[in-house]
């Protein structure tokens, strides 16, 4: 059988790095995106073998050009990963229209964007799996975040509506859903906010981007799962 080969978009970052270096581990062929830390691409990709591409998720040539260098180097994408992804706390009434645009552009029409661009090749080869990293914000909401509640609602609707569209020609498509995970994300929070959060969890600890990139592993190679939300908070109540 022929290696897997897995696109993630965002893979230098907390949770994209954590996927990376699972998949490689795993026997993948993998290539990952970064935006803006060409070094630490670097270093991921000597350490893991995994190849690097710079790319925007906001610019659909960029896209496209990194998934077709992709398929130039291994014929084929198995599994799409999109863990690319921008958060911001404001009250609504303070949310700027850029604002507004930055997190929709990064969140939504990234995501948009990296589906158009390796869904036809997986329909080509009816067969593929992709796998969006959400939020538990997509699902309930949240104060203070409301614009990326919305952004990650909207990539959950996009993950179903997806599954249905493509379950025909081979091609699952689900969503991680993760709670307070220990990334650079999260940086804004006191250590009394975590503290606060590590309570209302069932789990009483934060998530390790590793716990999410397991979850990305199984749902990536669940062969009869589909079109599902995937929590995973530690049982957070938010």
């Amino acid at each position: 059988m022929a290696t897997k080969t897995a696109l993630i978009f965002g893979g230098s970052g907390g949770i994209g790095k954590a996927t990376t270096e699972l998949f490689t581990q795993k026997g993948y062929n993998v290539a990952f995106t970064y935006f803006q830390s060409a070094k630490l691409a670097e270093q991921i990709s000597v350490k893991t073998g995994a190849i690097s591409f710079k790319c925007d998720i906001t610019n659909f040539d960029q896209v496209k050009d990194t998934v077709a260098k992709t398929i130039k180097i291994f014929k084929h994408i198995d599994l799409l990963v999109i863990c690319s992804g921008v958060a911001k706390q404001n009250m609504i009434t303070d949310v700027t229209t850029s604002e507004f645009d930055f997190l929709v552009n990064a969140n939504l029409k990234g995501a948009f964007f990296a589906s158009k661009a390796v869904i036809p090749h997986m329909v080509s080869a009816k067969n593929g799996s992709i796998v969006f990293v959400s939020s538990i914000l997509g699902q309930d909401g949240c104060s203070c975040e409301s614009v990326y509640s919305l952004t990650k609602g909207g990539v959950n609707a996009f993950s179903k509506s997806l599954a249905k569209e493509l379950g025909s020609s081979g091609i699952r498509v689900n969503t991680v859903c993760p709670g307070l995970i220990d990334t650079k994300m999260n940086d804004n929070l006191t250590d009394d906010d975590k503290k606060e959060l590590v309570e209302n969890a069932l789990l009483k600890r934060i998530g390790s981007p590793k716990d999410i990139a397991n979850a990305i592993l199984f749902l990536s190679e669940a062969e009869y799962i589909t079109g599902v939300e995937l929590t995973v908070s530690g049982g957070m109540i938010i």
